[in-house]
């Protein structure tokens, strides 16, 4: 068997992986928080009380 080839293509299969789960992560992040301003502007609409005021985001 061909170790090097081998342990290359696990590596290559493991850090797309990683890619992956981190973007998806990242993009269930961002949908979460545009949910979150919708609530708020949802409860500005209608005249209820504001949302807490929130951290800067990075």
């Amino acid at each position: 068997m061909n170790w090097p080839r081998t342990l290359l293509i696990i590596a290559t299969a493991t850090l797309l992986t990683g890619c992956q789960v981190f973007g998806m992560a990242g993009a269930v992040r961002i949908t979460g928080e545009t949910f979150d301003e919708a609530e708020c502007l949802a409860r500005e609409f209608k005249g209820e009380a504001p949302c807490l005021p929130e951290e800067p985001r990075k």
